[in-house]
């Protein structure tokens, strides 16, 4: 009502069909009903003709209550009717995937929309220098003037965001279920609207994920980031049919610094500066005890295997196990003798 001030009669003619419809009517016969239909027709050939004779039509007698209750029943049939004839004649604009997902803040008129209809990805240059790599069958609408207090953009489909850093105004990004902060950083937002999940998956620095419904002006705060925190090698996942929100660790985690590969050569290499390369390395947080693998070493020579390949090697070596929770990994061991 709010975003369409124009349409409230329309959603009340809605809204008093729907009570009428939920009256407890006495069921009909199919006679009872047909006769009902003719006396109406009936009526309403005559209405002209009782006009022009007089001004109304005193009732002498009251109607049957079963008369009445027909009325009602007719009535209601009545409204079903020309409600048919009003949506069901009324032109209609042919509705696309993307105008089923508009947002409403997008009746602003200095916003920009890019569609990409073709098989490659398109890069969109935004009005602040950002980037945003557009995937197929994806939309895109963004402001084409200077900002305000924030950076908005707002997306249906895929994208990733190279966002130009600027603190002082948050950089948002809006889909259908989730709300992505950032303050200048490289990400990828996935939310195609027939999908069964949407994510966010972040490449460098820190970004912060909402539920859109969660999403307050207090989180839109210059510099600083709330919500669920995501760094490399994470990702956000919802899962729509659930209406489930949960942080993983990416299915390729990737090496963080550039620069040539690196090789993981260790000799006799307590387990505890074994583990805090491969952190470094990945940005991955990794947990385990201390005190309990505090007298294992290892011995080995890696090079250009995966993440979870370098990790299960090393847990297989020392007899351990690994579980990864809310984006960081657990270590489980029974220590080395």
């Amino acid at each position: 009502m709010k975003a369409n001030p124009g349409k409230v009669p329309l959603l009340n003619y809605a809204k008093a069909i729907v009570y009428a419809l939920t009256v407890n009517h006495k069921q009909l016969s199919e006679q009872e009903i047909e006769h009902e239909i003719k006396a109406i027709m009936q009526r309403t050939s005559s209405v002209k003709s009782v006009q022009t004779s007089r001004r109304f039509m005193p009732v002498k007698k009251a109607m049957p209550r079963l008369y009445i209750k027909m009325g009602v029943a007719a009535a209601v049939l009545g409204i079903c009717v020309l409600s048919v004839i009003y949506f069901g004649l009324k032109p209609h604009k042919k509705i696309s995937q993307a105008d089923l997902h508009k947002f409403p803040a997008e009746n602003s008129s200095s916003l920009m929309e890019q569609i990409n209809s073709s098989d490659s990805i398109q890069v969109v240059t935004l009005f602040d220098g950002s980037t945003a790599r557009l995937h197929p069958k994806s939309r895109l609408s963004f402001s084409s003037g200077t900002f305000g207090k924030k950076r908005e953009v707002y997306l249906t489909g895929e994208a990733f965001f190279d966002v130009r850093k600027d603190p002082s105004v948050p950089f948002v990004v809006y889909t259908k279920d989730l709300v992505t902060k950032v303050l200048g950083t490289t990400f990828n937002v996935e939310a195609y609207p027939d999908a069964d999940r949407a994510s966010v998956r972040v490449k460098t620095g820190k970004v912060s994920v909402y539920r859109k419904e969660n999403f307050a002006e207090k989180n839109t705060v210059a510099n600083k980031l709330d919500g669920l925190i995501v760094i490399p090698n994470q990702q956000v996942v919802y899962d729509v049919a659930k209406d489930q929100l949960r942080k993983t660790i990416i299915d390729e985690p990737v090496v963080l610094a550039p620069g040539p590969p690196q090789t993981f050569i260790f000799n006799s290499t307590p387990l505890k500066e074994v583990f805090k390369t491969l952190q470094n390395t990945y940005g991955i947080n990794i947990i385990y005890d201390e005190s309990v693998i505090n007298s294992c070493s290892l011995s080995a020579s890696m090079g250009n295997e995966n993440f979870y390949e370098k990790l299960e090697l090393i847990c297989k070596a020392i007899n351990a196990s690994y579980e990864s929770i809310d984006g960081t990994i657990y270590i489980s061991s029974q220590g080395c003798s």
